[in-house]
């Protein structure tokens, strides 16, 4: 496995990774978990996942224990973004760009400075507020959510920087009088966001038995999550469909919630450490993770040391 320190970045020595774009123009199906923070991207890189998403659900879970309805702001994705180049920096990154931090002059600048951070693309959504709460949400107009969609694409300064456009209107009921959506508002928003320069369509909520006909109208790319997919479902039947990239949106932050709840409750249950030490990280292998050899090589080379 190449290596992941922060310490040493991976230098020459091998064929450079395929850029998302690399992997967006030819077949095949790109699966991407969604980390958290530096140390849960090292872990995914570690099995082999080396296209990592840093999503808004995952870092307000984490940083701030608040549900994803917009208390992120930009700061906080670009800092996380810059602490996972850092840590796995030959990895392909995706931000959350929510509904791009403003409006179109503002996702100007979002994009500058995730790009600056380290992002290799960014999603931005048609959805304002709603996700996670049991509201109708409040979507943004087509036409708004295209002019930032073309500010993106404007923004970016090298062409393997990948805009994607997320539309929600596959799921969510119209707030507005007159207003139909459904599968076929949201194909008629993805080829306008494509028209106003996204390379790519995330359609989250979508599901597998409508994929294959959908993919087909949409003229990019498209990817989606594993939120309407069973459990049993397999990358090649999703790569059947015509998806390009699956996004495991929950998988990281509910793996780490799930194993501190059993290691903490079964603690305090048993009050021995014995009953829980076998789902506890050995804290050489935590070192390992962590760089700590390569660090004391450093260390010795330049004589931190002590005699």
């Amino acid at each position: 496995m190449p290596s992941t320190s922060s310490l040493v970045p991976a230098l020459g020595g091998g064929a450079p990774r395929p850029t998302l774009r690399d992997r967006l123009e030819k077949p095949g199906l790109t699966t991407v978990p969604v980390i958290f923070d530096a140390m849960s991207a090292r872990v995914a890189f570690e099995a082999s996942f080396d296209v990592l998403s840093i999503g808004s659900l995952a870092l307000s879970a984490s940083k701030f224990a608040l549900p994803d309805t917009g208390f992120i702001t930009l700061n906080d994705m670009a800092e996380h973004v810059q602490n996972v180049r850092a840590a796995v920096p030959e990895s392909v990154i995706i931000a959350d760009g929510e509904s791009g931090f403003g409006n179109a002059a503002h996702v100007v600048r979002s994009v500058k400075t995730l790009e600056a951070s380290g992002a290799n693309a960014v999603h931005i959504e048609d959805q304002l507020f709603g996700k996670h709460v049991t509201v109708k949400p409040w979507m943004e107009t087509a036409k708004v959510t295209a002019d930032k969609i073309a500010a993106a694409a404007s923004a970016r300064t090298s062409d393997d920087f990948i805009v994607i456009a997320r539309t929600d209107t596959h799921w969510a009921t119209s707030r507005n009088e007159g207003e139909t959506y459904g599968p076929e508002e949201a194909i008629r928003r993805s080829n306008l966001y494509v028209e106003a320069g996204a390379d790519m369509i995330l359609l989250p909520v979508l599901p597998l038995d409508q994929m294959a006909s959908v993919v087909a109208e949409i003229n990019a790319p498209v990817m989606t999550s594993n939120a309407m997919l069973a459990p049993e479902v397999t990358w090649t039947e999703i790569e059947e469909t015509g998806i390009k990239v699956v996004l495991y949106f929950d998988l990281g932050i509910n793996a780490a919630i799930t194993g501190m709840r059993r290691v903490m409750q079964g603690l305090a249950a048993s009050q021995t450490l014995s009953s829980v030490i076998e789902h506890m990280t050995p804290n050489t292998d935590i070192d390992k993770l962590m760089g700590s050899e390569e660090l004391h090589d450093i260390a010795v080379r330049f004589e931190v040391f002590p005699d």
